[in-house]
């Protein structure tokens, strides 16, 4: 589902060329910051976690069927795809790079989704409501960059935009982990928002691309490819993150985190120069 969504974002971006896919994504960090305030509000009524988890299964069921009446219907146009061209995906360096910083992205974002609380709960003594506002402010700066930040993709480009996101959000993890007080954890939390908030929908803006058509069709094959990697990192690096903190504690796996997240640097500078290879070579 994930994967035609997108699909759907690049058309859209296509036809108005405009660069408005962190705009769709914002979506998914207005979602995290519903959640996370509605878990803070939880939190304060001491409800327990089956009630809170049925009310919200009951508003995501009210607002699905809300949304899906005006979901525009229509069948996509389907292109016949030869053996020789999913060969060609796979052999992309491109491809491979822009997955990597997806990876690293997805890794930094499930583990603040998933440990950021706690983090700040076991690590900086703060109470289960206050502790659940540092992932509120993750989401709170993430949605801002998407919903705004049109502007500064134009100016800045997308690759110096990945590279300056994946410093920003590492320095924000760093200086949640390393300055062991609550504000720095906020602050920090925030910032890695901040900074991660452009790199999955540019990298998905950047896949799209590198699999465009003369016609201005394509690009599925290569969002599948980078969207499977990428999901690879949501689903492994909260576990990893987990288990890192049961043989050491949450500040060093959250400071692994910070190392992964500053990989995304040099994956965007090699993912730029391979970019500009002539086909073949």
């Amino acid at each position: 589902m994930d994967v035609s969504m997108n699909i759907a974002a690049v058309t859209v971006v296509r036809d108005l060329r405009r660069p408005l896919m962190p705009q769709f994504h914002a979506g998914f960090s207005i979602g995290g910051l519903v959640g996370s305030l509605g878990s803070a509000a939880a939190a304060q009524a001491q409800w327990t976690p089956m009630r809170h988890f049925l009310v919200a299964a009951l508003v995501g069921l009210i607002v699905t069927a809300i949304v899906a009446r005006s979901i525009p219907g229509g069948v996509g146009e389907r292109h016949r795809q030869e053996t020789t061209e999913r060969a060609n995906v796979l052999k992309s360096p491109v491809l491979w790079l822009l997955a990597s910083v997806a990876l690293c992205s997805a890794i930094a974002e499930g583990a603040a989704a998933d440990w950021s609380a706690l983090f700040m709960v076991r690590e900086r003594g703060m109470g289960d409501a206050a502790a659940a506002y540092a992932y509120a402010g993750f989401s709170v700066t993430m949605a801002f960059a998407r919903w705004f930040g049109e502007p500064v993709q134009r100016r800045l480009g997308p690759h110096r935009l990945l590279a300056a996101g994946g410093g920003l959000a590492a320095t924000g993890l760093a200086l949640a982990v390393v300055v062991p007080f609550p504000a720095a954890g906020y602050l920090g939390f925030g910032l890695a928002g901040l900074g991660l908030a452009f790199l999955f929908p540019v990298v998905m803006d950047l896949a799209g691309e590198a699999g465009e058509r003369a016609d201005g069709s394509g690009g599925e094959r290569e969002l599948g490819l980078v969207t499977t990697i990428a999901y690879t990192g949501f689903l492994a690096g909260p576990p990893i993150v987990g288990g890192l903190a049961h043989v050491s504690s949450l500040v060093v796996s959250l400071g692994f985190v910070a190392l992964v997240t500053a990989l995304i640097i040099p994956a965007t500078w090699l993912a730029k120069r391979a970019a500009r290879q002539p086909a073949g070579v």
